[in-house]
């Protein structure tokens, strides 16, 4: 998965750095502030990833929609 795939945007989160979104792959591709760790989340719409990188708490929302909930694999 080449990085030119995800437009990484910053987020205001104590534990999420940045995310982007694969519009083709469906993928949501999220960069953690402590550890630096990449993730790659599969099955996911664009409406969840809005609805994270937009949240008042984007921790918060992550957990519901995205974590525990989609497929993933770590990447770096």
């Amino acid at each position: 998965m080449a990085d030119e795939d995800f437009v990484m945007i910053p987020v205001e989160s104590s534990q999420i750095e940045s995310m982007g979104f694969n519009e083709k792959t469906k993928q949501i591709k999220i960069r953690f502030i402590k550890s630096g760790a990449e993730y790659l989340y599969e099955d996911c719409t664009a409406g969840e990833f809005d609805a994270v990188v937009n949240a008042d708490s984007v921790g918060r929302v992550f957990g519901s929609l995205i974590k525990g909930v989609k497929p993933y694999a770590r990447i770096a």
